[in-house]
């Protein structure tokens, strides 16, 4: 998932932007104090967490989303109309006005009260189906909000602040990498023989040289991120070897940095996330 695009008209009545997030990994929002930053942030939250209630009670006029595939356009009208397109698929849900701000007269008869309750009882019915509705288009979709250095997320529409379910998330994604890994490696070391007396190129020692260099950085990351372990996945050295025997076998080492790559691909997406969250957090 990512935001390409982001999009507020008449934000507390005055404020309009178009925030422009396409081009960019990292998006940084500054200004004075008042101008919305925090505001756009929670509404990207509210929007993808299925909190309709938060933009009733934000003055604007019109809130917009993009996605590669999907864009969600809200109009605060008497009711808030939520605009999806998806592809082809357009479609527009009404998210009714809450029931608690129906007002009802204290001189009201039992009668008019019922039909008022009946009413109450028809829009939230509409309301949720409509948080469902949604929840289909979004159920590919997620965002975690940093609020006062804590991490806000929400399960099953309750708002929960927890570092323990994270680790927990983390640590499921880091042995289904570790499985990964297991698999290919297996898949890779089962058939090296084979492939190896089928390898016909005979690359040059000294292209070969610079991307073992390179391997070794990569193995080092992993190492420290804990995905290696450092007593077994040493490489090798090749200093000491003769240059004619170096040449002689580049193809050997060129079969194993394939094998090596395609192995430490399992790492690489949880390795990426975890340099951004040490960048973010210097």
């Amino acid at each position: 998932m990512k935001i390409k695009n982001v999009r507020f008209l008449g934000l507390f009545d005055k404020l309009n932007y178009d925030l422009d997030f396409s081009n960019f990994e990292i998006n940084i929002l500054t200004g004075p104090n008042g101008y919305g930053k925090t505001i756009i942030l929670k509404s990207i939250s509210n929007l993808l967490n299925l909190n309709l209630n938060f933009f009733e009670k934000l003055t604007f006029d019109e809130f917009s989303i993009s996605f590669d595939y999907l864009s969600l356009t809200l109009k605060k009208c008497e009711d808030l109309h939520i605009e999806i397109e998806k592809g082809s698929t357009k479609e527009t849900l009404i998210f009714e006005r809450n029931p608690k701000d129906i007002e009802i007269s204290r001189s009201s008869i039992i009668s008019r009260m019922e039909i008022h309750w009946n009413e109450m009882k028809s829009i939230s019915n509409s309301r949720d189906s409509v948080t469902e509705k949604l929840k289909e288009y979004l159920m590919d979709y997620s965002v975690l909000f940093i609020k006062d250095q804590r991490i806000q997320v929400y399960v099953d529409k309750k708002n929960e602040i927890t570092l323990i379910s994270l680790a927990k998330d983390l640590k499921e994604k880091i042995n289904s990498a570790i499985e990964d890994y297991n698999r290919i490696s297996q898949e890779l070391d089962a058939t090296f023989p084979i492939r190896l007396f089928d390898y016909q190129i005979r690359p040059s020692y000294a292209m070969i040289e610079e991307r073992l260099k390179g391997l070794k950085l990569i193995r080092h990351d992993y190492i420290k991120f804990g995905f290696l372990d450092n007593s077994v996945n040493t490489g090798f050295d090749t200093h000491g070897m003769e240059s004619s025997r170096k040449q002689e076998n580049a193809h050997v080492l060129e079969l194993y940095l394939y094998d090596s790559l395609n192995k430490y691909s399992a790492f690489e997406d949880l390795t990426k996330k975890n340099k951004f969250i040490l960048e973010v957090l210097k």
